[in-house]
């Protein structure tokens, strides 16, 4: 059995990384784990999670996940990839109508990276 990490940006790569990375592996004998970024670890309290601020941040959160020995890959992924091939993304889900909604959000935005790019605009909000 290999086993894969996704190091998520947030909850819509979480849901990527759940609802279609991870059915697509199954057959495969890859077992797939996911979790999100943690931006923010507080003594005693909840850690905050989502988004990327700084490589500092980021490099601390990939070592402390490459120590897990029993991980055969780690990756990350952000929306650029999840948004960049809107009509694989399709083909992968076996449901071309959201990749399109997904591809329209980029037309709209200019791009990927602009997607996310405050409240209104990020793919959870369903603008």
């Amino acid at each position: 059995m290999r086993y894969l990490h996704i190091l998520c940006e947030g909850q819509t790569e979480e849901a990527v990384a759940r609802d279609v990375i991870a059915p697509y592996f199954d057959p495969l004998s890859v077992q797939v784990s996911y979790s999100i970024y943690t931006t923010k670890r507080p003594a005693g309290g909840p850690a905050f999670k989502g988004g990327l601020s700084r490589w500092p941040k980021l490099e601390r959160e990939l070592r402390l996940l490459l120590r897990n020995s029993s991980t055969t890959v780690l990756t990350t992924m952000f929306e650029a990839w999840v948004l960049a091939d809107c009509v694989r993304l399709g083909d992968l889900m076996g449901d071309p109508r959201p990749a399109e909604e997904l591809a329209r959000v980029v037309r709209q935005q200019a791009g990927p990276e602009l997607v996310n790019d405050g409240p209104d605009t990020a793919p959870s909000s369903g603008s």
